[in-house]
């Protein structure tokens, strides 16, 4: 769902949500899980006054680097894809367990294709434990 609010002479801003599903494993049991994210994010829809040679004429107070705000030439649309891709990583955990009961248990270690190899790199050990420890 979105919604945007024009502002006289300046541009938009767009306020988004984003209810959506899709399938991923569990980062203990390795179980393919439905994952589901609600989020929003907002973001500016300006007028681009740069001309071809990349000089800008009237550059609003926002900077050009700025991710929340998109420059957009007059009469084109503006592709909101990335930021709705960006937002959805954001909104989902890099550890992510399929119920409360599998991420309080400990994780399962899965060869590799060594017979002997862990999936958890040796050199994540004391992050893991200082995490266990908050």
């Amino acid at each position: 769902m979105l919604m945007s609010k024009q502002h006289a002479g300046f541009g938009l801003s767009v306020d988004g949500t984003i209810i959506t599903s899709f399938t991923t494993k569990c980062s203990n049991c390795y179980s393919p899980y439905c994952r589901e994210v609600h989020t929003s994010f907002k973001v500016w829809v300006l007028p681009s006054t740069r001309d071809n040679k990349g000089c800008a004429h009237q550059l609003p107070l926002l900077g050009w680097d700025d991710p929340s705000v998109i420059y957009v030439k007059p009469g084109f649309e503006a592709d909101l894809d990335s930021l709705i891709q960006d937002t959805v990583r954001l909104a989902t955990s890099v550890k992510e367990t399929c119920s409360e009961s599998c991420e309080k248990s400990v994780p399962k270690l899965q060869p590799l294709g060594k017979q002997n190899a862990a999936s958890i790199d040796r050199r994540w050990s004391r992050l893991l434990e200082l995490k266990k420890e908050t």
